[in-house]
């Protein structure tokens, strides 16, 4: 489910609002367990995020405290993609912002995107996001 703000030149403050697919290892090629699992147990802040280069696609793996069903906004500006995730941690119908957390991350990308067909999985607290190569 995408909805974009703009025309289809994804390179001038375009964004999207994404959702978010279950992941389920034996449905894709993406990444493996192990990779997973690595980025999964790790507790450095350093491997917050991971960047896979495959020759069909590109893969993102984002570590949060948590991820929830909201959608995710995906920020293109330029060769600059920010991914921002917030949610609500206690009551949806409380109209103050007291309790929102979430994350967003920003980082260059390269020219040979094909960013209309943006995919995103989670599992557990990782979000994978997925975007096929031209």
């Amino acid at each position: 489910m995408k909805e974009s703000t703009q025309n289809r030149n994804y390179f001038k403050n375009n964004y999207y609002k994404l959702k978010i697919e279950p992941f389920d290892f034996e449905q894709c090629n993406y990444i493996n367990e192990s990779e997973f699992q690595k980025l999964s147990d790790a507790n450095d802040s350093n491997y917050l995020l991971k960047f896979k280069i495959n020759p069909k696609f590109y893969t993102f793996l984002i570590k949060a405290d948590q991820i929830s069903d909201d959608p995710v906004l995906v920020d293109i500006d330029d060769s600059v993609m920010t991914v921002m995730h917030l949610y609500n941690q206690d009551n949806p119908s409380n109209c103050c912002n007291e309790n929102l957390a979430g994350f967003a991350h920003s980082f260059i990308i390269p020219d040979d995107m094909k960013l209309d067909e943006i995919k995103l999985y989670a599992k557990d607290t990782i979000l994978l996001i997925v975007i096929p190569r031209l």
